[in-house]
């Protein structure tokens, strides 16, 4: 995790951060069980802006896929210090069209995989 900590911090995210495209905005709800997460997903929820699509595996088999097709059998530290802009984008529009197959609504979702924590830092991306 040091590696991790090395590697992602604010030279790699403004070296990787790109123009983001318009289009439909995620909402990442990340933490432990128990914490409060579900009453977060149901206070936006109320606001009938905003699509749910649950705690959804979605982001890590993309960035799962996306490292094994570029870069082979790679750690997480690995994968992360070897990311490109082109890798983020594709990363992008793969975890959107994703989405786009799980929900119809075309405005901001939030995906409540707790476990998303472990991927912020590219989350941020």
């Amino acid at each position: 995790t040091n590696r991790l900590l090395e590697t992602c911090d604010a030279g790699w995210l403004a070296a990787l951060r790109g123009e983001v495209p318009a289009g439909r905005t995620p909402i990442f709800v990340v933490g432990m069980p128990r914490s409060g997460s579900t009453l977060v997903e149901q206070v936006v929820a109320s606001t009938n802006v905003v699509s749910l699509i649950g705690e959804s595996t979605l982001f890590p088999w993309c960035l799962l896929e996306l490292g094994e097709r570029r870069y082979g059998n790679v750690s997480y530290a690995d994968l992360m210090a070897r990311l490109t802009r082109d890798d983020i984008t594709e990363l992008r529009r793969a975890y959107l069209q994703g989405v786009a197959e799980q929900t119809e609504d075309e405005g901001p979702f939030l995906d409540k995989q707790l476990t998303n924590h472990r991927y912020v830092p590219v989350l941020a991306l």
